[in-house]
């Protein structure tokens, strides 16, 4: 349950956009300087080797070896770029003051007072200045610990599925509250906000099965239970995106911003143990489905809808659709 907390958390912060740090710590005192860099470091160790959060799991050990030593060493050759700029003079050595703003240029959280603490330990043998030789072994520890971090947004990346059935517990507000926090939180070029999440209750769940059940009544080979499939789904957000027919451009941006906003749902619900599930259907489209939703389509169009809820079974039972098309197959790299 902790390791659970600990990966929620993180995973929600990434998406809020509070999680800018190559590393971050915090020291008490001038004295606690070095066991708190080394707890922490253990802390980020042994999260990552508990709670199985490694998306590489099918490759051998060696192998991610391999790739961690990689993405080691392209943090020292940027630290060292960074650290050669801030050391103006070629000396080799960089000072107290240089070293904050370095630790700042790296995007590593830490306080004035932590960058004079981090310094003077750094700063064996007390000459005021420190060499690149020095500093570099503390990095590599911090971009160890930024590794453990990235594996556990990616295994959220890699590991979300859509989830077909749903237990009817109904999942808590502050839950959905938070999803849409992370939701809001996506990248949005022309700082539009064209978004707008509409969550059903039970009255206009029931209204949108029938219109449902209704349409199946007239489709050869429709299932007779259509009206209770659709009204057992125990959550419903709506999501629009707004209208502007005479900037195409502008139109176009705006739905690829709330389709992120979409993907910040629901990574945000599966961190905190909820499925979902993505609908866009001829239903969702059509002008009776957006009058039931209380949506003006002159002025914003529905894009799909979400269905979330507690997974029948567990996320962990789920079997996750594989992909048709690697990753070579989709990337192209121009010279």
């Amino acid at each position: 349950m902790i390791l659970l907390r600990l990966r929620k958390n993180f995973v929600l912060a990434m998406l809020l956009g509070s999680i800018n740090s190559a590393a971050s710590f915090s020291v008490g005192s001038p004295w606690g300087a070095t066991a708190e860099m080394v707890r922490e470091k253990v802390s980020f160790d042994t999260r990552r080797q508990n709670s199985g959060l490694d998306h590489y799991a099918s490759s051998s050990s060696s192998n991610r070896r391999t790739m961690r030593s990689r993405l080691y060493s392209v943090d020292t050759q940027h630290a060292k770029e960074v650290f050669e700029m801030i050391d103006e003079d070629g000396s080799g050595s960089i000072c107290s003051d240089e070293f904050a703003e370095m630790l700042r240029m790296l995007d590593i959280d830490a306080t004035d007072d932590d960058a004079e603490v981090l310094f003077r330990y750094l700063d064996e043998d007390g000459t005021g200045e420190i060499s690149f030789e020095a500093f570099s072994p503390w990095y590599e520890d911090a971009a160890a610990s930024t590794t453990a971090n990235a594996e556990t947004i990616q295994s959220a990346l890699l590991g979300r599925s859509t989830i077909h059935e749903f237990d009817r517990t109904q999942v808590p507000d502050n839950v959905v509250r938070r999803a849409i926090e992370c939701a809001i939180a996506a990248p949005n070029f022309r700082a539009t906000e064209p978004w707008r999440f509409v969550q059903l209750g039970p009255e206009s769940v029931s209204n949108v099965a029938r219109l449902h059940a209704d349409r199946m009544v007239a489709s050869p080979g429709a299932k007779t239970d259509a009206f209770q499939e659709w009204s057992k789904i125990p959550g419903w957000m709506v999501v629009t995106t707004k209208n502007s027919p005479d900037n195409p451009a502008l139109d176009t941006e705006d739905f690829a911003t709330t389709s992120c906003a979409v993907q910040n749902f629901m990574l945000s619900m599966w961190a905190e143990g909820v499925g979902t599930k993505w609908l866009a259907t001829d239903i969702t489209r059509s002008v009776e489905f957006a009058n039931l939703c209380g949506i003006d389509m002159e002025k914003e169009r529905v894009i799909g809808c979400i269905w979330y809820g507690f997974a029948r079974g567990g996320l962990s039972n789920n079997v996750k659709t594989p992909r048709k098309r690697t990753l070579d197959d989709v990337l192209s790299i121009l010279p």
